[in-house]
């Protein structure tokens, strides 16, 4: 009797016990999987309203799961699953298409990451955290921006026993409030500098070559041999081809057209110097230089007087008459040689030239009167 009595008190004991644990399964299996969706990271690549380049940057992304050890117990590592978009690049033709801002003197190239949760599975409420990092794996001087994204998705109860969605928030530090930017922003910084030749004076001839060097410099030192930078600088302008010059040019068909013909030279050999020729009205374009880079312009004078002009950016550490030194480039620039040469005529030469001419017509007007005479006379 008492052995039944004990197995009766077990079996109740069992049954209470499995009748317990049925709520506890449903808790946890209230929620029916929620899947994730895709999130646009907007990507921007700000560059100079006059950008023809910025030699094909390519940035790429990862995304991982976070949490730190001390954050709140609401807050989870994002759950396995995530993908983002592998990488970007910006090509000249991006940067070409791009629409200049009316007051900034820029223009934005804009492209889209695309963080993808389709193969996250969220099974509870809480707040996800992501991390989406950006590097910059090709592309010179670009200035990128290198924090990460900490991206905070907030599953709730939407009041009828359903997950969903209930806000994304982006963080530039895990730590921060809520960002007000949700992109990454980047930009490249690139300038123009532009060699104007222009003659003057009545002696001074509209076909005549003139010589100029051009030299890429920067702060730290003198030494060309310092820069060894690769990246190219696009050249226009300069007049190539040529059959032949005018007499009015101290300088060889050939060697103009050798130095002129050049359509991109590095910044480590503009850093040796260059060599141009321009006559008047032309100009040597060389677009794209890079931002923290200075410059030398120097022309030959020969029997000119020299004078320069520079606009854009006007801060400079040297000019002269024929030579204008720039320690660092700022501003999309215009240096601006005029030669002149001028003589005044003689009032000397005019009358050695007047007075035969006047005699000469005044012999042919007399001629003309004597034998106008001589036939009236016959008749």
């Amino acid at each position: 009797m008492k052995k039944k009595t004990l197995f009766a008190a077990f079996a109740v004991s069992a049954a209470m016990f499995l009748i317990g644990a049925v709520p506890v399964c449903a808790a946890n299996e209230k929620y029916a999987e929620l899947h994730g969706d895709t999130i646009v990271i907007p990507h921007e690549l700000v560059v100079d309203k006059n950008a023809t380049t910025v030699h094909d940057a390519k940035f790429t992304f990862s995304v991982d799961g976070f949490r730190n050890t001390d954050d709140p117990d609401y807050l989870f590592k994002g759950p396995n699953g995530a993908s983002v978009t592998e990488s970007l690049t910006y090509s000249d033709e991006d940067v070409e298409g791009a629409s200049a801002e009316e007051n900034s003197g820029k223009k934005t190239v804009k492209k889209e990451v695309v963080l993808d949760l389709k193969n996250v599975k969220f099974t509870d409420v809480g707040i996800y955290r992501y991390v989406v990092t950006q590097n910059l794996e090709t592309g010179s001087h670009v200035t990128w921006d290198s924090n990460p994204r900490y991206i905070d998705i907030a599953v709730v109860d939407d009041g009828n026993d359903k997950l969903k969605v209930d806000s994304v928030l982006f963080r530039t530090d895990p730590e921060s409030s809520p960002s007000k930017t949700d992109r990454f922003t980047n930009s490249y910084t690139a300038n123009t500098l532009t060699v104007a030749m222009q003659v003057d004076g009545n002696q001074s001839s509209q076909n005549k070559f003139f010589k100029f060097t051009v030299k890429l410099t920067k702060k730290t030192g003198d030494d060309p041999s310092a820069i060894t930078d690769v990246t190219p600088i696009k050249v226009s302008g300069p007049e190539s081809g040529l059959s032949s010059v005018s007499s009015a040019t101290s300088y060889d068909v050939e060697e103009i057209n050798a130095a002129n013909s050049i359509t991109s030279i590095t910044c480590e050999d503009l850093a040796k110097g260059h060599v141009f020729y321009l006559r008047d009205g032309q100009s040597l374009v060389l677009a794209d230089i890079p931002a923290g880079y200075g410059y030398t312009v120097t022309e030959v004078r020969e029997d000119y007087q020299p004078a320069v002009a520079v606009s854009g950016d006007t801060v400079y550490d040297k000019k002269t008459g024929v030579h204008v030194n720039d320690g660092v480039l700022t501003a999309y620039t215009t240096v601006t040689f005029t030669s002149k040469r001028q003589a005044d005529i003689s009032t000397g030469v005019m009358v050695a030239v007047a007075v035969p001419a006047l005699l000469l017509l005044t012999g042919v007007v007399g001629a003309g009167v004597i034998l106008s005479h001589k036939r009236k006379g016959r008749q």
